[in-house]
């Protein structure tokens, strides 16, 4: 299920709750725990996605001025402009127009037949493993700044979460973060002194990409790593 089919059911969830309040109708409907509040980084991971689908379509030439005309009541339906969020009020309004939830499941079928959102290549085990593998080197390398370190170390607890929820959530959010990850490791490589570390550096990269399908970034490898430092050093 691409990230405009999971908005839509979201919202749709939203709308047509019999709960009376906004509030009510969000997570558990307790705004001081966090499964209240991760419901809406979701709501937000997801149309981020929506949107750089948008975005990719009309570079290639796709007409998406439809599309685009409704993404502010998707946003507005998101948090919940038209209704009040403890209150009912003494006028009943619609979260979202028919017409434009309708427009979000168009945009979720054009997805569809794109192929967005593809299945995750990899096996759970096997990126757990990887990722502690990652993690272990982190914590053993005394020559990464501290502030390297935490950043590397954040998104690899992000991209066990985003891999452990992927049934409930989507691939959208754990495809994201392994991007930046992917990314800044092999900026790690490229920059760092010793040509060992920067082997060790890029063989975790390029593991991480080919488990979570990078494409872009694995094709880096065909060359042999070996290759790529040499050249990096020339």
């Amino acid at each position: 299920m691409n990230s405009a089919r999971r908005l839509l059911v979201l919202i749709d969830g939203w709308r047509t709750s019999t709960a009376s309040t906004s509030v009510a109708r969000r997570g558990d409907g307790n705004p001081a725990s966090m499964q209240f509040w991760a419901e809406h980084r979701l709501a937000m991971q997801l149309m981020d996605d929506v949107e750089s689908a948008l975005n990719a379509l009309a570079t290639t030439g796709t007409d998406m001025s439809a599309y685009r005309s409704a993404v502010p009541a998707w946003y507005s339906a998101i948090f919940s402009m038209p209704l009040p969020w403890h209150t009912q009020g003494t006028n009943p309004r619609e979260l979202i127009s028919e017409d434009k939830l309708n427009m979000l499941g168009a945009l979720a079928s054009l997805l569809d037949v794109v192929n967005w959102e593809p299945a995750w290549p990899g096996e759970e085990a096997d990126i757990f493993e990887t990722l502690t593998h990652a993690e272990q080197l982190l914590r053993d390398d005394l020559s990464i700044a501290d502030a390297t370190k935490r950043y590397l170390l954040g998104l690899i607890e992000e991209l066990r979460y985003a891999v452990q929820n992927m049934d409930e959530n989507g691939n959208a959010p754990a495809r994201k973060v392994s991007m930046e990850l992917v990314g800044a490791m092999t900026t790690l490589a490229v920059t760092t002194p010793n040509p060992n570390d920067r082997k060790k550096w890029f063989t975790v990269a390029m593991k991480i990409a080919k488990l979570v399908g990078v494409s872009a970034v694995t094709k880096v490898v065909e060359g042999g790593i070996d290759e790529i430092i040499r050249m990096l050093e020339a």
